[in-house]
This record gives structure tokens, C-alpha cells and sequence, in this order.
């Protein structure tokens, strides 16, 4: 395979040297204003470095508070949304754009489907790359370690030549030091797998940076000498270098870097210095950079369809995948574990309904009080009336009609009325014109007088409980004096 795309590829830039008679256009856009394009340079540089530095600060550090976990993970899934957007259709669309539909190209440029092919040739180089370091890291740490049941099996049973069997029986380890030798392999062998994750985790750092930083530099040049739209440009690449240094920090700060701990600092710095170094490059060259030129948009559309391809691998594999496919918390999680962010939307009324009452369609919810009982099911459902199981009475529903109203109100106003308890024919318990029509009375502010005398003998029990001690005391005292008074003629 390899050897047809060296061949495919030499053919195809033999005939690309064939010159033709288009010309591109040699000059650019710049039009002065200098100082702004100056400015660029140091807004751009705080941007990136704000965006990088802050998911590394607020993991290392501690500024008098806890940051919320929340709080991280919406800067990481929000930088990878970033990422992989960036490499879509801030990258993989211009370099199509250059590579195919160029004026100022022609022949093989326009036959074949280069910005794709490239894409795809980085997608693969970056799994080789991958696969190779995952294999470097597993045979440098596994290759000529024993295993512990051999060992334990060799020191027993297999005498060595030229070894008496007394003195084997002298040397040999007994049968309590077993557990110790076994535990000595398996806090190694934890050991070894915890360094393979770290070498996995600060090799998907480095292809992720390695992929931002490459097209980071034609962004500096091509804003150093854009013409009118400089403005809006400017103002996109300011969010852009932040949002985008928002994801790579995020990846940073997940890594513990105990050994280095000054390395994601250095990189966080490398991804910030790269757009203003290629901004001032580029004002240096403003007078003899074509931007729209021939030799430019190749460069441009080759250097973008490679970094295309690293983000592509890089935010689907490396940070979608590994984050949602390959970890214990998504995939063994129960579902409402992984819609928690939606749930923690809901009011907290429906939130705990669902929570004691999950539908069949969410078990097993966290901190759950019945886990996997479906409240559709006859004998659970709370707003139904329910026979007790020893007695054979008939039980009032958990849920007065009141709370049902309520809780129907809210789980329509977020679109959950299914997932409510229905009746055994699948109608809803409480009919929509009931719910939609106004309570009247105390309903409508203070509830039901059952549910009001309830509370109340609850309390009037929970202020008993607490008295019983005084109680208890001076009941003690009477009895004495009762006995001091009887009379003792009798």
C-alpha cells in the first residue's frame, strides 16, 4: 500500500510540474495600520495564554476556593468541540477550497481529491504513531519480567542443577512468604500499566498540540497581511486561539506530571508564542507575501489538510473516544449518570420523583432508593391506589392528586410527560384537562387537610421524642414523693 501511494504520489507531482499558463496573483492585501496588526500580536498572545494557562492553574492550584468539577469539564468538552470544529471547517473546507477549486491551479491539482487524500494520509499516520509508541511503552516495561506463578512454582518445586535437595529445602521460601512476593509483582505490574496510561495520555497531548501549533502559523501570516477584512479576523482569532488553548489546557491539567511538573506551563507557553511569532514574520514579509499565490496555496492547502487530519484523529480517538467509549464512569454508568447534566436541570421535585421512581427507560438512577424497579409497573406505581402486601388492604397512592398535578405541570414544561407512571392501559393517570385546569381553595396554595394533619402529628411526635427525657424525670419525681406520703399504719 505503501509502495502504490509513493508511486501514485510521484506520478501526480510529475505532472504538477508540468508548469501551465495560469498566473496567480503575486501581491496581497495589507494596507497599512500598522500599529493594530502591532496590537495583534500581544491581545493574541494573552488570549492564548488566559485560555491555556486557566484549566492548568485552577488543577494545580488552590486561590482560596475549590473549583467545581463541573467547572473543568465544561472547559474540556467545550475545547473539544473547538477542536474538532476547527478541524472541519476551519481547516479541512479551505484546504479543499485551495487544493481543488484554486484559480490559479491546474492539472493534477484539480483532478485528484488531494485535500481529502492528505487528511486521510495524517489520520493514519497518527494511528501508526500511536500504535507504535502504545507498543514501545508495553514491550520496554513487560519484556523479560517473569511471571509470579512461575516464580512461586519454581521456588517449590523444580530444583535447580548442581543443587542439593537440603539445600533447596534450607533456601527455599515457605509458604508465608508467598503472599509478599505476589504482592511485590502486582504493585509492579500496577506500576507498569500506570506508565503506559501516562505515556498514552502525554502522547495524545503531543499530537494534539503538534496539530494546533501547525496551522497556527499560517493563521499569523495570513492575518499579518489580510486587507479589509483585518478587522473581523482579528476579533475571530482572538476567541479562536482562546477557546482553542481552553481544550489543550484542559488536556494538560488532566495529566499528573509528577516527574516534569513544570512541562504543561512550557507548552501552554509554546502554543501561545506560536500565532504571534508567525503574526511578526509575517509583518515582516508584508511587502513580498502573496498570500493568493501559487506556491502559498499549495503550502496553505497541504499544511491545512494535514493539520485537518491530526485534529480529526486527534478530537474523535483521542478525546471523544477515550472519554466516553474507553472509561468505566460512561460505559458501566448508569443512564441518568450519563444525562446528569440534563438532569440536574429539572426541578428538584421531579429530579427526586425520578430519582425513588425510575420509567424502564432510566434504571439504576444514582443514589437511587429502589434500583431497577420500573414505576410502571402495577403493583409500584405511586399514584395508584396499592393492596399491602401481608394484610390485603388497600393503600392510598404515595403521591396525593395535588402532587401528581405537579409534577405533571413541571414534566411537560421540560418535555418528560412520558416518562411519568401510566395506568395499566398506557392512559395517563391524570387527564391532560386535569392538569391544565386551576386548583381551587387550599389546594391551590396550602394542599389537602389530610396531608397538613399528617405533618402536624409528625411534628407533635418528633417534639414528644425529644422531651422524652424531661419526661421521663419528672414522672420519677412524683412517684418518690408518693412513696414518702403513703401512710404506713395500714
Amino acid at each position: 500500500m505503501l509502495n502504490y501511494f509513493l508511486f501514485f504520489a510521484s506520478a501526480a507531482f510529475a505532472r504538477y510540474y508540468r508548469r501551465d499558463d495560469d498566473e496567480c496573483s503575486n501581491d496581497n492585501d495589507y494596507d497599512g495600520r500598522l500599529g493594530l496588526r502591532i496590537s495583534a500580536i500581544f491581545v493574541i498572545l494573552a488570549a492564548s495564554v488566559l485560555g491555556t494557562i486557566t484549566p492548568i492553574a485552577l488543577k494545580k492550584w488552590r486561590f482560596g476556593f475549590t473549583p467545581n468539577k463541573y467547572v473543568l469539564l465544561l472547559f474540556k468538552y467545550f475545547g473539544s468541540g473547538v477542536i474538532i470544529a476547527t478541524a472541519f471547517i476551519h481547516l479541512l473546507d479551505p484546504a479543499i477550497e485551495a487544493l481543488e477549486y484554486s484559480p490559479c491551479l491546474s492539472g493534477t491539482w484539480t483532478v485528484y481529491p488531494w485535500a481529502e487524500a492528505l487528511c486521510l494520509l495524517s489520520i493514519m499516520v497518527m494511528f501508526y504513531i500511536e500504535f507504535m509508541l502504545l507498543r514501545y511503552a508495553s514491550f520496554k516495561n513487560f519484556t523479560g519480567e517473569a511471571d509470579v506463578n512461575e516464580v512461586l512454582t519454581f521456588g517449590h518445586d523444580h530444583p535447580r542443577e548442581g543443587v542439593p535437595d537440603s539445600q533447596l529445602q534450607e533456601t527455599g521460601q515457605d509458604e508465608s512468604s508467598q503472599p509478599i512476593i505476589k504482592e511485590s509483582f502486582d504493585n509492579e505490574a500496577g506500576d507498569n500499566s500506570s506508565l503506559i496510561e501516562y505515556t498514552a495520555r502525554v502522547g495524545e497531548v503531543f499530537i494534539l498540540e503538534f496539530g494546533v501549533i501547525f496551522h497556527s502559523v499560517f493563521i499569523g501570516l495570513t492575518l499579518a497581511v489580510s486587507g479589509d477584512e483585518f478587522i473581523t479576523l482579528y476579533i475571530v482569532l482572538v476567541f479562536h486561539q482562546g477557546f482553542e488553548g481552553l481544550g489543550l489546557g484542559s488536556r494538560l491539567a488532566e495529566i499528573d506530571w509528577k516527574a516534569r511538573p513544570w512541562t504543561p506551563y512550557f507548552m501552554a507557553l509554546g502554543y501561545a508564542v506560536t500565532t504571534p511569532i508567525a503574526i511578526a514574520i509575517g509583518l515582516g514579509v508584508r511587502h513580498s507575501y502573496p498570500p493568493d499565490g501559487r506556491t502559498a496555496t499549495i503550502t496553505n492547502g497541504i499544511f491545512d489538510s494535514i493539520s485537518a487530519g491530526i485534529l480529526i484523529y486527534t478530537g474523535l480517538i483521542e478525546l471523544l473516544a477515550h472519554d466516553f467509549l474507553f472509561t468505566d464512569y460512561f460505559r458501566k454508568a448508569p443512564i441518568p449518570t450519563m444525562n446528569e447534566n440534563l438532569l440536574q436541570r429539572l426541578p428538584k421535585q421531579l429530579y427526586n420523583f425520578f430519582v425513588k421512581y425510575p420509567p424502564r427507560t432510566i434504571k439504576n438512577p444514582p443514589y437511587s432508593v429502589k434500583p431497577g424497579v420500573s414505576c410502571f409497573s402495577e403493583e409500584m406505581n405511586p399514584f395508584l391506589p396499592s393492596k399491602h402486601p401481608e394484610s390485603g388492604h388497600w393503600r392510598a397512592p404515595v403521591y396525593s392528586r395535588r402532587r401528581q398535578v405537579q409534577l405533571y405541570r413541571l414534566a411537560e414544561k421540560f418535555n418528560m410527560a412520558d416518562l411519568l407512571p401510566l395506568r395499566k392501559d398506557g392512559v395517563p393517570v391524570i387527564p391532560s384537562e386535569r392538569v391544565n385546569r386551576p386548583m381551587k381553595g387550599l389546594l391551590r396554595f396550602k394542599g389537602n387537610k389530610a396531608e397538613r394533619a399528617r405533618e402536624d402529628r409528625q411534628k407533635k411526635i418528633e417534639e414528644g421524642l425529644q422531651r422524652t427525657k424531661e419526661i421521663f424525670e419528672k414522672n420519677v419525681g412524683r412517684n418518690r414523693r408518693r412513696e414518702r406520703l403513703k401512710p404506713t399504719w395500714f
